[in-house]
């Protein structure tokens, strides 16, 4: 399993420079580097802000009009995501902050995740 994380972190780094700025790819890599530090906290844990990089990167780039990509990658999942990052890390104001963005943006999931840590 090791081999295959180092595998997706060879790949995401080679296509890193063409892909940098799509929605959907940032939002792979915040899922991929999530599962990586949880998989082998200590191997992977300098990977562990890479997740709020990619998501916040998500957000800078926005969803894109007649774009093919996954509705919400730039906004409303990468949104709830990165609350989930910041409630899991302790910071509850960041948390309550994005899960309040994703439901202004029709997210539901993320209503409810606020009304549970307010």
């Amino acid at each position: 399993e090791n081999k295959k994380i180092d595998e997706g972190i060879n790949l995401i780094n080679n296509e890193k420079i063409n892909l940098n700025n799509s929605a959907d790819f940032n939002f792979a890599c915040g899922i991929f580097y999530m599962e990586a530090v949880r998989y082998d906290s200590q191997k992977y844990l300098n990977y562990f802000l890479e997740i709020e990089k990619s998501y916040l990167k998500c957000l800078e780039i926005g969803e894109i009009k007649n774009h093919e990509g996954v509705v919400g990658c730039g906004s409303f999942k990468a949104s709830y995501n990165l609350a989930v990052f910041y409630e899991v890390t302790g910071n509850l104001a960041k948390a309550r902050e994005y899960y309040t963005l994703a439901g202004k943006q029709g997210y539901k999931p993320a209503l409810e995740r606020l009304k549970l840590i307010k």
